[in-house]
């Protein structure tokens, strides 16, 4: 609907927003397990990378502004996990095809499912647990079925403002400076409470009875998944190109 001028504005993951479209794929790598080191780099990253992914949606009609991090995300399961050996044939319940790699390469299996399905899915056993930041998986009680959770922050996700160009572009410039410094503004506003929540809802999920464990082994997690990385970046030199630019910035 944004791309027909039907909503002036959409607020959508990049990868699986505009990444969809052919030339747009690399925007995938925006969700890549284990490519950035912590959650400050990775908004630096949105930031820093806003050019490559106008040259990417410009073409199908999007002006992009406004990345914004939704915190790192881990695993929470219904049985411990303590290593990647832990994951070895759980049930794990990912988003898209890049989480249901990822799983696999630890050496799990992956499933897809709606977000409101999983609590009943862990419930019933149809999954062993899922993946996502504390304050997503607070915000859906998941911790009443799944007690552990392993800090991995093995990917962090996004989104960015994809406005419809034509309607964007049509604007005085004065109305863009507009909405340049309120998007800004929205920027802030979401990092600042972000992470409050994020802190918030970890504590929330203790005081659930839910164990926290830190991975001590996470180096081996992120050799596993170096292949699935290797394995896409080999589709085209766009994929290595953006690769390169989202790696560069420190």
């Amino acid at each position: 609907m944004a791309q027909f001028g039907d909503l002036e504005m959409v607020v959508a993951a990049p990868g699986t927003g505009p990444g969809a479209y052919e030339g747009c794929e690399p925007l995938l790598l925006y969700e890549f397990p284990f490519l950035f080191k912590d959650n400050d780099q990775y908004r630096r990253v949105l930031k820093a990378t806003l050019p490559q992914v106008n040259e990417m949606v410009n073409p199908i009609g999007f002006t992009a502004m406004g990345g914004m991090s939704q915190g790192a995300r881990d695993i929470l399961t219904t049985k411990p996990v303590k290593s990647m050996a832990d994951m070895k044939d759980l049930v794990m319940r990912g988003p898209n095809a890049i989480y249901i790699s990822m799983f696999e390469s630890v050496g799990a299996a992956g499933i897809t499912m709606d977000w409101n399905e999983i609590y009943t899915a862990m419930q019933n056993g149809t999954c062993d647990g899922c993946e996502g930041s504390p304050s997503s998986l607070h915000a859906s009680a998941l911790e009443d079925n799944g007690k552990n959770l392993a800090i991995t922050n093995h990917i962090i996700a996004c989104v960015y403002y994809f406005f419809n160009s034509d309607w964007y572009n049509a604007l005085p410039d004065d109305l863009k400076t507009v909405i340049g410094e309120a998007v800004d503004e929205a920027v802030a506003y979401q990092e600042a409470i972000d992470d409050a929540d994020q802190t918030a809802a970890l504590e929330a999920m203790k005081a659930n009875g839910v164990t926290v464990t830190e991975m001590e082994d996470i180096d081996a997690w992120k050799a596993a998944c170096a292949g699935m990385t290797e394995e896409y970046l080999s589709r085209g030199d766009n994929w290595q190109a953006f690769y390169d630019v989202l790696t560069s910035v420190e």
